[in-house]
């Protein structure tokens, strides 16, 4: 397992230095051991170095939003993958204030989740945003871009497509140990089928950063966010249903 995880990021290109956020479903490898996340969690270490920096979702965008947001929990959401819940427990992990699309990560960059805006799920100085604009790269690891492309909703919401709107809504978190009342900004899309997948596709052709490894029953993928990004708002230009299903 270890050697099969060196080789991956090996052959994902993943160097030292690199800032990452990671997106995974373990379970289409098709390996049963319980040692699994760490061995991921402790090969990716080794594959960023000390320079790097390692990003994971631990999304609550289910929850009851009459619920108080304490970024030391985790909620329960289905969307959650195990690669997070075991990261999560890493001494010094950083978790961002969001309570909607929170962050969590270790590593030189991480004190990005400090600093973004915990009322903007997207759009400005969101962690989204702060991915972008610090070069990290988008690892799907052993998951396709409909379970782990979060970013491509970011890019909905700053090109605000029009199947979508802002909308707002308050949340109770705390922050610095006190219960604070926020007013969270969230771009609320109409009732359509996304293809991320297809998209994705599209644009690993135009990409030049992107890679894919096939595993077991799916594959991973890297691709630069900054280039994920321009891709995306390009074709989004030419053709506002880029990222809907059965759009022309």
């Amino acid at each position: 397992l270890e050697f099969f995880f060196k080789e991956l990021f090996k052959n994902l290109n993943i160097k030292k230095g690199d800032n990452v956020v990671v997106h995974s479903n373990l379970f289409t490898f098709g390996f049963k051991s319980s040692k699994l996340p760490k061995i991921i969690i402790q090969k990716l270490k080794s594959a960023v170095g000390s320079r790097g920096t390692i990003v994971m979702p631990l999304y609550t965008f289910e929850e009851d939003v009459s619920q108080l947001y304490d970024k030391k929990k985790i909620y329960k959401n289905k969307y959650t993958s195990l690669l997070s819940k075991v990261f999560f427990r890493e001494k010094k992990i950083i978790r961002s204030n969001c309570p909607i699309h929170s962050h969590i990560g270790i590593g030189k960059k991480s004190n990005i989740l400090h600093k973004s805006n915990p009322s903007n799920t997207y759009g400005k100085k969101s962690d989204f945003e702060l991915m972008k604009k610090n070069d990290f790269k988008l690892i799907l690891l052993g998951c396709t871009a409909i379970e782990g492309a979060t970013y491509f909703h970011h890019v909905e919401a700053m090109q605000n497509v029009n199947y979508g709107k802002w909308i707002s809504f308050k949340r109770k978190i705390i922050i610095d140990k006190k219960i604070k009342n926020i007013n969270i900004n969230f771009f609320e899309k109409k009732k359509i089928k996304h293809d991320l997948n297809r998209a994705m596709q599209l644009i690993s052709k135009k990409s030049k950063t992107y890679i894919s490894i096939q595993n077991k029953f799916s594959k991973s993928s890297i691709i630069n966010i900054k280039e994920l990004d321009t891709i995306t708002i390009l074709q989004l230009k030419k053709n506002p249903k880029f990222l809907i299903k059965n759009a022309k």
